[in-house]
């Protein structure tokens, strides 16, 4: 599961370098759900990853919000969260964002 958990953040940074929309890797041998999650202004768009296998639990949220004023239109806001659960308790986070290319 450490695997997947480095495997997921290394893909967030390339793609916050490129300031492209979130998706996962290719997950192999563990169970993914995703769940679209409600969204309050500014938040335009908010899902949640669970990855799990016998070797722990990975949380991954990921949300788009609105950065734009009235009379300014800015790039949208992104922003991940990864939270990884081991079984022995071992516990790590990351979190980065970016901003849509315009």
């Amino acid at each position: 599961m450490k695997e997947i958990y480095n495997q997921i953040i290394e893909n967030t940074k390339k793609i916050a370098a490129n300031q492209d929309s979130f998706s996962l890797p290719q997950i192999n041998n563990a169970t993914v759900i995703s769940q679209e999650l409600e969204t309050i202004a500014p938040i335009l768009f908010k899902e949640k990853f669970i990855i799990e296998n016998n070797d722990g639990k990975i949380e991954v949220t990921y949300e788009s919000k609105d950065k734009c004023r009235v009379s300014q239109i800015n790039p949208d806001w992104n922003r991940v969260e990864v939270l990884y659960l081991g079984t022995n308790g071992d516990r790590e986070s990351y979190t980065d964002g970016w901003s849509d290319k315009i």
